[in-house]
């Protein structure tokens, strides 16, 4: 087996396009959040840099691997969802007989790490319903009418949220 030389420059490249890639979506972050407005960058530039550092030593392992175009078609389903949703609790609210049944689902994801736990997130914007617990694959799930289709919701959300984390590859092996 070859031992490459250039081992430490290969890793340190692989740091300096991480610390990149994190800086660059943490401003892009802070741009979407504060706006252009220049005196936002007074708190923004030092924000920035301090989440960069903090994701870099925190989690010091390969960055986390995102499909760009999963993450552009889930952002309008997740700003038409939170929408969806504050309408029809607003509806349910302020309907004469409100139109409950409240009830726990457990659901079971096959979904794992960040995709998990956004997954998690995400069904609290859901139309009448609310994580209330998360534990290894399950997710116990709060709704506000048992007798909605809460569980092929969430296996359509679970599929969108698959889109965005794209299933690693083993690691390359050197020669």
């Amino acid at each position: 087996m070859r031992v490459p030389f250039d081992f430490p420059f290969r890793r340190g490249r692989r740091f300096g396009r991480r610390a990149m890639r994190l800086l660059l979506t943490y401003t892009l972050v802070w741009f979407i959040l504060a706006g252009a407005v220049p005196s936002s960058w007074i708190i923004g530039i030092p924000a920035v840099l301090l989440a960069a550092a903090v994701s870099l030593f925190l989690s010091p392992g390969p960055g986390l691997a995102l499909s760009p175009t999963g993450l552009l078609l889930f952002i309008p389903f997740f700003i038409i969802q939170s929408i969806m949703s504050g309408v029809d609790v607003m509806r349910r609210t302020f309907s004469p007989v409100p139109r409950i049944r409240p009830g726990m689902i457990a659901y079971r994801t096959n979904l794992e790490g960040s995709g998990r736990i956004l997954l998690a997130n995400v069904i609290s914007l859901q139309p009448g319903t609310l994580s209330a617990d998360l534990r290894d694959e399950t997710i116990l799930i709060h709704v506000l009418d048992t007798e909605m289709p809460v569980e092929e919701n969430i296996r359509a959300l679970e599929r969108r949220i698959a889109r965005i984390f794209p299933p690693r590859s083993a690691p390359e092996e050197s020669a």
